[in-house]
C-alpha cells in the first residue's frame, strides 16, 4: 500500500517553516557560544578622550553586552579569557538577595586582539574578585569561598564547581580576599584584603588555618596552606620577573611584600616590623595626574589631587615593549579615572618605586570619561597588556557615603556596561604564545619567552603535569644563556621535586643577582643538613648584591648547624645603613648568641667607629636584643662587654 501523499505546502507556509527552522538553529546557537558584538577600534566620540603613552596604541577588546562589571581576568593555556564580573556591586547580592557575580568567558578565535565570542561562564557567585586558571578549569576567589570551576563537556559553561577553601571573612567589597596570582615557587598566592578569616579545606581535611591580618598561599590539590607577608589590605598582587611581589592599598599605591611575616620571628627578643612596606618615592599618598573632571570623595576629600583608590595593579612583563616601559608596575585609581606606572629601582635590598622621567606630570593612561573604572590589568598571551573598564557612575560603597547624598545617587548606574580595552606597541605584530597547544619540550622551550606570562604559564603546566620526561632539558635549560630562562628552569625542578644539590650550587654562583636572591630560600627548605650548600650561603652573605645578602641571612636560620657569628657580625656592620639587613642579621642569632656577639662587636669598636653611618644604630639594636633576652640577674654580665669597650 502506498504511503499518502502530502499535500503540496502553500508559498506562505513554506516561509513560515523556513522562519522557525532558522529561529531554532538562531536560540540553539545563543545557547552554547554568543558571537561577540563587532568592535569599533576605541574613538573618542565612544568613549571620551584620553591621554596615552605615546608609544602605545588602544583598541577594543571587548564591550557591553559581552562583558559587564568587569574587575579581574586571566588567560588561560589555550589563551581564553576568563573575566570576572562584580556584576552585584556594590552590595555583594543581585536580584533576591542572592548572590550575583559571574565569570564571562571571551575568545579570540584568530587572533586579532579583538573577542569573537562571549559565554557566560558561571554564575551566582559571592563577591567574586580574582580568578587564576588551573588544571583545565579556574580557581575563583569568591568568599567566603574559593571555588574551583570547569567545563567537563565543552559546551563553554562550567559544570563542575567544587569548593577548595571556605572560612574567608566577608567585608566592604574591595577589602575581601582578592589577587590570586600564581608565582615562581609554584604556589597560588592570595592577599587577606584585610577582613581575614579561618581557611578550612573540605576536601583535605587539613587542620584550619586562621589568616589574621597576613596573606597566604595554597596548593589547590593537596589543600596545602601557608601564611606569607603581613596583608597590605588593598585590592591586586603582582609578582616582578625576579619574583618579588607587590600589593597596593588605596592611599599608598606601591608597597612592597620583603618578605614572609615570619622572616624576623624565628628566634625572640627582636620587635615586631611590618614586611610590607612603602617604596614610593613620590609620596606614600602620591600626586596623581588626572585629566577627567576632579571629583572628591565623600568620605577622603583631603585626598583630591591624590591617590584616594589605588588598586588592581599590574606588572608590565615584555622584554620587547620599547624604552623604560618593560618591568614597570602599573596601578589604577578608579576614583582619579587613571593608570598610573612607577619604574622599579634598586634601594639597597629592597625596591624603590618611582615615576618615569616622561611622567612626572602625566600618567601611564588617563582618561576624561569620568565613568572610566579602570579595575586590573593582565598582560595576554600576544604580549599585550589588556585594561579592564568597570564603567560605573559611582564607585563608592554605601557605608562610606553620607544618607543625603546616597539618597540621590544611583548606585547601580551603570551596571550594563563594561569594557576591556587592549594595549600595545604601535605596529605590535606578535603572534600569541600558546603553552597549552605545546609538548613537553616546547613548554621547556617557553619558559625562555620575552613575555612573563608565557613563561608562568609553561611553567604551571610542566609543574601540574608532572613532566618529568623533560629534567634532562631544564638542567641544560638551568644553565643556559638566558637568565629569566634559567630562572623558571630552577623553579619548575623545584616544582618537580627534582632540582639536585649540584644545580643549586651553581645557581647560587649565578651571574645574575636574582637568581641568586630567588634561589636562596630553596638551600635551607630542601637541603637543611648539606654542610656544602650552608657553606654556600654563608659565602652570599658577603655577595656583592644587597638583595642577595639580605636573602642569604633570612636563609641561614633553617640550617641543621649554627653558622659561625663573624659573618653576620661583618654583614651587620658592612651593612649598618641597610636597616633591612641589620633586621636579618639580627634575626638569625639563636639564644645565647647576642651576647658573645655583642662582646665581638664591641672589642672590634678599635677599628671600627661607632659614630660611622649607622654603627650606633647597629650597637643599639643588638644591645637591646640581648637586653629582651636577658633576666635581671644576668644584668652584670650583658653590661661588662659595653664598660670594656
Amino acid at each position: 500500500m502506498k504511503s499518502p501523499v502530502p499535500p503540496p505546502i502553500s508559498p506562505v507556509s513554506a516561509a513560515f517553516v523556513f522562519l522557525v527552522a532558522l529561529l531554532s538553529v538562531a536560540l540553539l546557537v545563543s545557547s552554547t557560544a554568543c558571537p561577540a558584538n563587532p568592535l569599533p577600534a576605541y574613538s573618542v566620540a565612544e568613549a571620551g578622550s584620553f591621554e596615552l603613552h605615546p608609544d602605545l596604541e588602544m583598541t577594543l577588546f571587548a564591550r557591553e553586552p559581552d562583558v559587564i562589571d568587569p574587575v579581574a581576568l586571566t588567560f588561560d593555556e589555550l589563551g581564553r579569557a576568563y573575566v570576572v564580573e562584580m556584576r552585584d556591586y556594590p552590595y555583594g547580592f543581585g536580584s533576591g538577595r542572592q548572590p550575583g557575580g559571574t565569570i564571562r568567558l571571551l575568545e579570540d578565535d584568530n587572533g586579532d586582539g579583538r573577542a569573537d565570542r562571549s559565554r557566560l561562564f558561571s554564575e551566582g557567585l559571592s563577591y567574586p574578585t580574582s580568578v587564576a586558571a588551573w588544571d583545565g578549569g579556574i580557581l575563583v576567589m569568591a568568599p567566603p569561598e574559593i571555588l574551583f570551576l570547569k567545563d567537563t563537556d565543552g559546551d563553554g559553561k562550567a559544570d563542575q564547581r567544587d569548593v577548595i577553601f571556605r572560612g574567608l571573612r566577608l567585608g566592604v567589597t574591595d577589602s575581601n580576599a582578592n589577587g590570586l596570582r600564581w608565582a615562581l615557587d609554584n604556589w597560588l598566592h592570595a592577599v587577606n584584603g584585610g577582613n581575614g578569616g579561618t581557611l578550612v579545606s573540605p576536601q583535605s581535611g587539613r587542620d584550619p588555618v586562621r589568616l589574621g591580618d597576613r596573606d597566604f598561599r595554597f596548593r589547590p590539590p593537596t589543600g596545602a596552606v601557608e601564611l606569607t607577608a603581613h596583608t597590605g589590605g588593598g585590592f591586586g598582587l603582582v609578582f616582578d620577573d625576579g619574583g618579588r611581589s607587590f600589593t597596593p592599598h588605596n592611599i599608598n599605591h606601591m608597597q612592597q611584600r620583603v618578605a614572609d611575616a615570619d622572616a624576623f620571628n624565628r628566634f625572640p627578643g627582636l620587635p615586631a616590623v611590618e614586611t610590607t612596606h612603602s617604596i614610593s618615592d613620590h609620596g606614600d599618598m602620591a600626586r596623581i595626574f588626572a585629566v577627567s573632571t576632579a571629583v572628591t570623595r565623600p568620605n577622603h576629600p583631603e585626598q583630591a589631587g591624590f591617590f584616594s583608590a589605588a588598586g588592581s595593579v599590574g606588572y608590565l612583563g615584555h622584554r620587547g615593549w620599547p624604552g623604560d616601559l618593560p618591568g614597570s608596575v602599573l596601578v589604577c585609581d578608579v576614583v582619579g579615572n587613571l593608570v598610573h606606572r612607577d619604574l622599579l629601582l634598586p634601594n639597597g635590598p629592597i625596591l624603590r618605586a618611582s615615576r618615569p622621567p616622561s611622567e612626572q606630570t602625566r600618567e601611564f593612561f588617563a582618561s576624561r570619561d569620568s565613568n572610566f573604572r579602570p579595575t586590573g590589568v593582565e598582560m595576554g598571551p600576544d604580549g599585550a597588556l589588556y585594561l579592564l573598564d568597570m564603567q560605573r557612575n559611582v564607585i563608592e560603597h554605601p557605608d562610606y557615603i553620607p544618607k543625603k547624598l546616597l539618597e540621590k545617587l544611583d548606585l547601580r548606574a551603570g551596571s550594563d556596561r563594561g569594557r576591556i580595552y587592549r594595549i600595545a606597541p604601535r605596529g605590535w605584530s606578535q603572534r600569541r604564545e600558546l603553552p597549552g597547544n605545546g609538548s613537553p619540550s616546547e613548554l621547556v622551550g617557553f619558559l625562555s619567552s620575552s613575555n612573563q606570562w608565557t613563561r608562568s604559564t609553561a611553567q604551571r603546566l610542566l609543574v601540574t603535569r608532572n613532566e618529568r620526561s623533560v629534567l634532562p632539558e631544564l638542567q641544560r635549560l638551568a644553565s643556559g644563556p638566558d637568565p629569566l630562562g634559567r630562572l623558571h628552569a630552577l623553579w619548575a625542578l623545584e616544582g618537580l621535586d627534582a632540582l639536585p644539590e649540584s644545580i643549586l650550587l651553581k645557581a647560587l654562583s649565578d651571574p645574575h643577582p636574582d637568581i641568586r636572591a630567588s634561589v636562596l630560600p630553596l638551600g635551607s627548605e630542601r637541603f637543611p643538613t648539606s654542610a656544602s650548600v650552608h657553606q654556600a650561603v654563608i659565602q652570599r652573605v658577603s655577595d656583592d648584591a644587597p638583595a642577595v645578602r639580605f636573602a642569604a641571612l633570612q636563609t641561614l636560620g633553617g640550617f641543621s648547624n649554627r653558622p659561625p657569628l663573624q659573618p653576620i657580625l661583618d654583614a651587620l656592620w658592612r651593612d649598618r645603613e641597610e636597616p633591612w639587613i641589620r633586621r636579618a642579621a639580627l634575626a638569625t642569632l639563636a639564644l645565647g648568641e647576642e651576647r658573645p656577639a655583642l662582646a665581638i662587636l664591641m672589642s672590634q669598636s678599635a677599628t671600627r667607629s661607632a659614630q660611622e653611618g649607622g654603627g650606633l644604630d647597629v650597637v643599639r639594636e643588638l644591645a637591646a636584643l640581648a637586653g629582651a633576652r636577658t633576666s635581671p640577674s644576668d644584668g652584670p654580665q650583658l653590661v661588662e662587654p659595653l664598660i670594656l669597650a
